[in-house]
């Protein structure tokens, strides 16, 4: 079984609120979800949206 879909891999970047602190600040994460191969899979969540955009530049550069 191949380690990798063929083709091209696409995926983007969701801020997702996860709720609310005691001190009343919002919480958000950053899902990583896939566009292509298979539209809208979870491929990871994120605190930072910097590592979520280097999750997605790895994702879709792996060779």
């Amino acid at each position: 079984m191949p380690d990798r879909a063929p083709g091209p891999r696409k995926a983007e970047i969701q801020k997702v609120e996860r709720g609310v602190t005691p001190e009343g600040e919002t919480v958000y994460v950053y899902e990583l979800r896939g566009v292509t191969p298979e539209d809208g899979i979870l491929l990871s969540e994120y605190e930072d949206l910097a590592d979520a955009e280097d999750a997605k530049h790895r994702y879709e550069n792996a060779e």
